[in-house]
């Protein structure tokens, strides 16, 4: 039976490639990217069969488009905070810890998911962003070193 897995990110001002990047690389073990390769003689049937269908949402507060950290690209949530659906695994990329922080209703977002013991995944400085949580207090975390000096 082919498991429907749902990737979230929150939107907010971090490197596009924490995200995007991340993303993009899992998709490649996609159903929908097993069947192109199937299509084309490179995937078996049995990779088909095993494979899962990602979703990959960006949720935010709003669905206004959000700018990110970067090379000024936006990005138009999929979802809002209200009506995301059920995560299997939230992303945190790296902003520029320093000035960041999230908004309150981030917070609990991210810490309802970790109380239903949902996996929580981070690039770059994202530990930082999920340490201003409290939810990495007292554990070891790894985080970008040419940011080290600054967190």
């Amino acid at each position: 039976m082919v498991q429907d897995v749902h990737f979230e990110s929150l939107v907010y001002k971090y490197q596009t490639m924490n995200v995007a990047g991340p993303f993009d690389f899992i998709n490649l073990a996609s159903r929908r990217v097993a069947e192109y390769g199937h299509s084309h003689g490179a995937v078996s049937q049995s990779t088909i069969d095993a494979a899962h269908n990602f979703h990959f949402h960006h949720i935010s507060e709003t669905l206004d488009a959000g700018e990110l950290m970067s090379s000024g690209f936006k990005i138009t949530p999929t979802d809002t905070l209200d009506d995301a659906p059920e995560l299997d695994y939230l992303l945190i990329g790296g902003p520029m810890p320093e000035t960041f922080e999230f908004p309150a209703r981030y917070v609990e977002f991210i810490k309802h998911h970790h109380a239903a013991g949902k996996t929580i995944l981070t690039t770059c400085t994202g530990a930082a962003a999920l340490a201003s949580t409290g939810l990495l207090d007292g554990k070891n975390a790894t985080v970008n070193n040419v940011e080290y000096k600054c967190l």
